[in-house]
């Protein structure tokens, strides 16, 4: 038998301690609740059913009442204790609430002046629900009459997460005037049960959104993983969903508010973004967009300062490709890409452009030749028009043009045969020498010359003029302090992930920690719009400046042209479907219907609403009945369909 409370007479039931001893506990064997029954009836509703968060109407008129069941007295508030400030007393009822099973909610609050003096958090059951309902009807409709004559008035009513029961649950809180908070008033007993184990992850408090939720979210969208996706992947490395602290349906919220703080303001906040790191940057950082006639915007061009630092040493070969689409508005990707002495990739910079034709290519070799200030050695592109003539126009005649490799080898087979290609052991001994990026240039000369005097070709080809080497400067390493402090976390887990008392010592310095840095480190509230802006670095502006570009529409996007033979063939298997429109078998529907716009033979067995659309009914038929037809499923007795059609 749980334990009787300690603070004197029960405030709501009025029952003093010696009234509690005959307190029976609950037929479930849910620890977390102590039933007291006042009431004489001996057919009360005794069982309760197990539920996470929304009750029954009904416990609001039993005679039940129940007192949480806390074995540890140092969580459970009493009348006089005393905290620092309003947060620390409401954070205090929060924690309590969580640990015994049921929700809070913070009421209303006296204030004289600026000084909080009374402040009422209460359970999230109290009060009762508005029972209110608003009556839907159109007079305009016919079947509304019809409905409304059958099943009665349609009823509108608000959905609900938790149920209320007016519950009396909470505590009062009141300011002493020597600037703490003392708890006046405790209501401990519930008219309703508290949740069980497996229900308090359920709880709103247990399930909040917190940074590292917020952060993996928007992390994981980039990589093109919704939010359920994201949601399973982050149970998936906490161990389990009660492990999570939040719900499926919380991350989706989380993504919808998202949406909703970027909304078409996404470019705005691209170059209210690169403003930011120009200026920060003292220059380093460079930026250039331009506009359409309405604003919309039709190019852009950028360049951090790591990639202007890359290219003065690793700037004499670049890669200029055009071949990327990952933007909803399918505007070309353009990044110019190095190699650095560790055969890595680099990029020097990059560009958003709405078509692949010459004067965006120009523009964008224009804006490079202005950030950079010289041009490259060599330049390698594919084999795209466009690009060929923005080149010759833009960079001078020293600069080298040269196509890929990839593409070069793709023409092989072309101009020396594909059977010889294919049979022969030609391709397979060039790609030793044209592949390996770690021999020189004098065993890459020597190689080819081999291979072509072996199979007895006669090949022209280009070799690049290697530069003098030039030592790398110590670069600028920045990364985030969230990413040291995950990566530290990580360390020690993986130091002792396969040791139960490392663990076990981990887990609790951990908890140790986590204690001292709420009391040294205040952590301030913010609103949604804070936090994203946080994570986003910027913060939209209500007007719109430059709006987000149009459809873009280049080579490669559009659908491939497919032929009657081949459209024959793959829809020789598909099943038929009957239209809607001309209730005949067919591979259309009432979308493209053939005949849609021709006036059809009206069923009225099929259909009985066509008639009354039509407007058509034939003279023996009855519409009042026709509508009884489709209302009521049914045709009556005195309704010949066939005779007056």
């Amino acid at each position: 038998m749980a334990s009787s409370s300690s603070h004197g007479v029960l405030p709501h039931c009025g029952l003093n301690d010696s009234d509690l001893v005959e307190c029976l506990s609950d037929s479930t064997g849910d620890r977390n609740n102590v039933i007291l029954d006042t009431s004489c009836d001996s057919t009360a509703n005794n069982e309760v059913e197990e539920f996470i968060e929304g009750f029954d109407d009904s416990f609001s008129n039993s005679a039940q009442l129940w007192v949480p069941n806390l074995p540890d007295t140092n969580l459970k508030p009493y009348p006089g204790q005393r905290f620092s400030d309003l947060e620390d007393a409401c954070t205090f009822y929060t924690n309590y609430a969580t640990t015994v099973g049921f929700n809070v909610r913070r009421e209303t609050q006296r204030v004289r002046g600026s000084i909080v003096i009374h402040k009422y958090v209460v359970c999230s059951k109290s009060g009762t629900h508005d029972t209110s309902m608003s009556i839907i009807s159109d007079n305009s409709s016919e079947l509304s009459h019809v409905s409304a004559s059958v099943g009665g008035p349609k009823k509108k009513k608000r959905k609900t997460v938790t149920k209320k029961c007016g519950c009396n649950a909470k505590i009062v809180i009141k300011n002493d005037g020597n600037g703490h908070f003392v708890i006046d008033r405790f209501i401990e007993v519930h008219n309703h049960p508290m949740v069980t184990e497996f229900g308090k992850q359920f709880l709103r408090a247990n399930r909040s959104m917190n940074a590292v939720h917020r952060k993996f979210v928007v992390d994981a969208a980039t990589t093109n993983l919704g939010s359920y996706r994201a949601h399973a992947l982050f149970k998936s490395l906490t161990g389990s969903y009660s492990e999570v602290g939040a719900t499926a349906k919380d991350f989706q919220n989380w993504m919808r508010d998202v949406k909703l703080f970027i909304g078409k303001r996404d470019v705005d906040m691209l170059i209210e973004k690169f403003k930011t790191k120009k200026e920060t940057s003292d220059g380093g950082f460079f930026y250039e967009y331009e506009t359409d006639s309405n604003g919309h915007l039709t190019r852009i061009f950028w360049a951090d300062v790591q990639g202007r630092q890359s290219y003065d040493i690793f700037g004499d070969v670049i890669s200029f490709d055009a071949t990327y689409r990952t933007n909803k508005y399918g505007m070309v990707f353009v990044p110019f890409i190095g190699v650095d002495n560790h055969w890595k990739s680099i990029t020097f910079a990059a560009c958003l452009l709405n078509h692949e034709d010459i004067t965006n290519f120009t523009w964008a070799c224009e804006m490079f030749l202005k950030v950079f200030q010289r041009p490259p050695w060599c330049l390698i592109t594919d084999q795209c028009p466009a690009m060929k003539v923005a080149i010759a126009e833009t960079f001078p005649d020293s600069v080298v043009h040269r196509y890929c490799m990839w593409h070069i080898m793709q023409k092989f087979p072309a101009k020396i045969g594909a059977v010889f290609c294919a049979e022969s052991e030609f391709m397979k001994k060039l790609n030793k020498f044209v592949w390996s990026s770690h021999i020189s240039v004098a065993e890459f000369e020597e190689g080819w010359s081999s291979v072509l005097k072996e199979f007895e070709l006669i090949a022209r080809f280009c070799t690049l003029k290697l530069g003098s080497t030039i030592q790398d400067s110590e670069g600028y390493k920045t990364r985030d302090t969230s990413k040291k402090v995950w990566n530290e976390f990580q360390g020690c887990l993986g130091d002792v992930s396969y040791n139960k008392d490392g663990l076990e010592f981990l887990l609790e310095e951990l908890k140790f920690l986590r204690i001292r840095v709420k009391q040294k480190v205040k952590n301030p509230c913010a609103t949604k719009d804070d936090i994203l802006q946080e994570i986003y670095g910027v913060r939209p502006s209500t007007s719109i400046i430059v709006h987000p570009p149009l459809q873009s529409n280049n080579k490669g996007c559009r659908k491939r042209i497919i032929g009657h033979a081949e459209r024959s063939c793959d829809g020789k298997d598909r099943p038929k479907r009957v239209c809607k429109h001309c209730n005949v078998k067919a591979f259309h529907d009432s979308r493209n219907c053939p005949m849609k716009g021709e006036q059809l033979q009206v069923n009225p067995l099929a259909n009985g609403l066509n008639v009354n659309v039509q407007g058509s009914a034939p003279p023996t038929l009855n519409v009042e009945n026709l509508v009884n037809v489709n209302v009521q499923g049914f045709v009556p007795p005195n309704l010949n369909v066939e005779k007056s059609v």
